[in-house]
């Protein structure tokens, strides 16, 4: 069984389950040099994916998990799924640019 310590994936980004962020995209934005490899541009996506989306949306979930009910927690998931539909929605843009 995991335990709350490894309850989310490791990233080379941020801290999933302390809440620490290690390189934010702006700053790796700017420690790379010209011209982008494909790993280059593929790194940069899964930095801001992670920092910016995902790292946003675990924080909302364990605010969500440790607050007593009722309060405004109970209606967050709402902008949880806001902030995950975004990610999809790159996704599909990236996958099929004319839509």
């Amino acid at each position: 069984m995991k335990t709350m310590t490894d309850a989310f994936p490791k990233s080379e980004f941020i801290d999933f389950n302390a809440g620490v962020v290690y390189a934010t995209p702006d700053t790796l934005f700017r420690s790379m040099r010209e011209p982008w490899s494909i790993d280059d541009k593929i790194r940069l996506f899964e930095c801001r994916v992670e920092v910016w989306q995902l790292g946003v949306a675990v924080a909302i979930l364990k605010q969500i998990e440790a607050s007593e009910q009722p309060s405004i927690w109970s209606h967050a998931a709402y902008g949880l799924v806001s902030i995950l539909t975004s990610y999809f929605e790159m996704i599909g843009k990236t996958l099929s640019p004319a839509d």
